[in-house]
């Protein structure tokens, strides 16, 4: 488990729960090997005795499901680099291991420039940081009722994809906002307040609130009533993984 209090990610091994899916998921991992890289040479890999395994396939999670939400946005017609979707999904915990060996926590004051550094220093473009920074507490969260909304409005598709994907993926799975905040004890699943308890008003004042904003604005700019929310899930994630794969 995480050694610094104040992190959402476990990072003991997940072998998952379903295996008959591993060939699909592999031939996915390898047509992104650049970004696979960047996480193996960051001191994560998916090395079973590589106690960091865990992030890494939180990561390809993340990544999956970004690219299933920004594909039916962009069939909708919003303005979206699904390229930057790409890369910065799968990056975005690239440096939680370095950071936690610093002993920088995201629930702290502290505030970490590793992740930055790192990708520009592999010469990833601007809007592809900023969608992998945008993830976890971000500014625009900790503002009111009344400004998060424009706050929303000025972040680019690629940075609420991502951000509200992450929000929603515990380890490997894909939850509503609701279990991601409270946790489902019939699945097994904790949410922030029972990982955090000290954090419990953060989340439920600041952080549950801005990703119901960013939820609406998601499924808002798709005109389909029967695209919700719930329409993102396992899956729904693994059976375009194995369409795209087998193609």
């Amino acid at each position: 488990m995480s050694e610094i209090p104040g992190e959402n990610i476990d990072t003991a091994s997940y072998r998952g729960r379903h295996p008959e899916n591993s060939p699909a998921w592999s031939a996915w991992i390898f047509g992104r090997l650049p970004e696979m890289r960047m996480l193996r040479n960051a001191g994560l890999n998916a090395s079973r005795k590589n106690k960091w395994r865990n992030v890494v396939e939180h990561s390809i999670v993340v990544n999956a499901a970004s690219v299933f939400l920004a594909r039916k946005l962009a069939a909708a017609g919003a303005d979206i680099d699904l390229d930057t979707v790409e890369k910065a999904s799968l990056l975005h915990d690239a440096t939680k291991r370095r950071d936690k060996e610093k002993k920088i926590s995201y629930g702290s004051e502290k505030r970490s420039f590793q992740l930055r550094d790192y990708l520009e220093q592999a010469g990833y473009a601007g809007k592809v940081i900023a969608a992998a920074e945008g993830t976890g507490r971000v500014i625009e969260m900790y503002g009111s009722r009344d400004t998060q909304p424009e706050a929303i409005e000025r972040l680019s598709w690629e940075e609420l994809i991502v951000a509200y994907v992450d929000a929603r993926t515990r380890n490997t799975d894909l939850v509503s906002l609701e279990v991601a905040l409270y946790g489902d004890e019939s699945q097994g699943i904790e949410g922030n307040i029972q990982k955090i308890p000290s954090d419990a008003a953060f989340y439920e004042e600041k952080w549950y609130p801005y990703f119901k904003l960013v939820e609406e604005r998601i499924f808002g700019a798709v005109d389909d009533p029967a695209f919700t929310p719930e329409s993102l899930n396992n899956e729904a994630v693994i059976a375009m993984i194995h369409a795209d794969t087998q193609a």
